[in-house]
């Protein structure tokens, strides 16, 4: 889910490209650096996924095994391939304290709750897209600390699906429908366009077709916020890609003390816009955070921007610094 400020995703894999190579006196556009990234992510890892298979760990250095000590397990520190992506654990870790799984469920009651002793315990990998505001590290001190490029994250969750299929009837070869149900593919569907121009004669309106007007690119966002039918589903979008966010350092009612408004007035928050209050532990258990309307600016006794919302957001589990 890369939220960044980006032109456009140019990478295709069907289109068979190798490389991609500059020209002299040429602007080089971030599509261009990141399709190249893009064309070398995509041939290692096809690479590592047609050498390893689907799964697997090196023969002298392998990772993730799992032990069971006392209500809990524990995952083993080395490497192992989900899909030709590398994942690494450094060191011995608890499943309830794995570092990109905050509050996991709780086994005796996930395992309560659905009336089962059994389960299968399984490596749950994605990349996730890291902000200079998740890693300040990302910020060059030296220039200033300027948001620049981005970085994604091979991220790592183990997980655990329960299971009422009696354990002697299981194999690796055959079939399990809560399994086939938890890796089934979404399947939604968007259609989009932009509004039908209306004709007309008048020779000061300029055509949609005779190109891009503004100033500043628009990516736009579209993301289910809350699934259901089509009358309870709800929906977010955003004309630059949900990359305007801000840190947040305190919550006082509808009061937010945020750590800026944004990089400028085209790119900054706005009085009437919607906003999602969100923390890592939300996101990292993939749930949506929680929208709310801004209603006004002010500033603290310190001379922090504050803003200040319609109503106010219910209490997050991040400890503010």
């Amino acid at each position: 889910s890369m939220k960044g400020d980006f032109s456009r995703n140019t990478f295709d894999s069907t289109k068979h490209y190798n490389m991609v190579l500059l020209q002299m006196g040429r602007l080089l556009l971030d599509s261009d650096w990141v399709e190249q990234q893009q064309i070398y992510q995509h041939r290692i890892e096809t690479e590592a996924l047609d050498v390893i298979g689907k799964c697997g760990a090196p023969k002298h250095d392998p990772g993730f095994g799992i032990e069971a000590i006392n209500g809990d397990f524990t995952i083993s520190a080395g490497r192992f391939y989900v899909d030709g992506i590398l994942c690494i654990n450094e060191a011995d870790v608890a499943y309830s304290q794995q570092p990109d799984l905050p509050n996991p469920p709780d086994l005796g009651s996930l395992f309560a709750e659905a009336d089962t002793t059994n389960g299968i315990i399984y490596l749950d990998v994605w990349k996730h897209h890291i902000l200079p505001i998740d890693d300040p590290q990302i910020r060059e001190v030296a220039l200033g600390g300027p948001s620049t490029a981005t970085r994604l994250k091979t991220l790592w969750q183990v997980k655990v699906l329960p299971i009422t299929e009696p354990v002697n009837q299981l194999s690796c070869e055959g079939d399990l429908s809560e399994w086939d149900d938890l890796i089934a593919p979404n399947t939604g569907t968007l259609n989009a366009r932009t509004a039908a121009a209306e004709a007309t004669d008048n020779p000061c309106l300029i055509p949609p077709g005779a190109g891009y007007l503004r100033l500043e690119n628009q990516l736009y966002r579209v993301e289910i916020h809350g699934g259901g039918s089509a009358d309870t589903a709800t929906f977010k979008w955003s004309r630059d890609n949900g990359s305007v966010v801000t840190a947040i350092s305190r919550i006082d009612g509808q009061e937010v003390t945020v750590a800026d408004l944004g990089p400028d007035d085209v790119l900054g928050f706005a009085k009437g816009q919607w906003v999602e209050v969100i923390d890592d532990a939300l996101e990292l258990n993939g749930q949506p955070g929680e929208l709310l309307q801004i209603d006004d600016f002010t500033n603290d006794a310190a001379g922090r921007p504050v803003i200040v919302l319609a109503s106010a957001p219910t209490p997050l589990a991040a400890e503010f610094p």
